[in-house]
C-alpha cells in the first residue's frame, strides 16, 4: 500500500475521491483473482442497488476496509479505549495527545467524533470503488 499515490485528478481537501482511489488500489491488490471483486457490492444504508445479482459485502470486511483508508490513518491509536483506562495506562500514542490528561481526553473525544462522522463517507468511497 506504501506504492498509492494521491490521484492528480482531485484537490487536497477531496478526501472521498482520495478515498475511492486508494480503496480501488488495495482491492486490486488484495483479491486474488482480481476479477472476484466485481461479484461485489456495498449498498449504503441498504439500498438496493443497480444489479442486483452483485453479492453485498459482509459488514465485518466493510469495518476492516474502512480500517484501511487514509483519511482514518490519522485517527490511530487508543480511540477503542476509555480516556479513563488511558490515563490509568497511557499509551504513547495517548500521550501525544496533549501535554496533560485533560487535553488528552478532549483530543480522544474529538477523534471519537472524527471517526463516528466519518464512518458513512467511508462507505461511499468503498461504494465507488466497487
Amino acid at each position: 500500500m506504501a506504492r498509492w499515490k494521491r490521484s492528480g485528478r482531485a484537490t487536497d481537501e477531496d478526501h472521498l475521491v482520495h478515498c475511492a482511489d486508494f480503496m480501488r488500489f488495495y482491492l486490486v491488490k488484495a483479491c486474488d483473482p482480481v476479477e472476484a471483486i466485481q461479484h461485489y457490492s456495498h449498498r449504503v444504508r441498504g439500498r438496493g442497488s443497480k444489479k442486483e445479482e452483485l453479492k453485498h459485502v459482509p459488514e465485518n470486511i466493510v469495518e476492516i476496509l474502512i480500517s484501511e483508508l487514509p483519511p482514518r490513518w490519522t485517527l490511530l491509536g487508543p480511540i477503542q479505549m476509555a480516556a479513563e483506562e488511558l490515563m490509568d495506562n497511557p499509551t504513547k500514542s495517548f500521550l501525544k495527545l496533549g501535554s496533560n490528561n485533560e487535553e488528552r481526553k478532549k483530543a480522544l473525544e474529538y477523534r471519537k467524533d472524527c471517526r463516528r462522522d466519518w464512518t458513512p463517507n467511508c462507505s461511499v468511497a468503498i461504494n465507488r470503488a466497487l
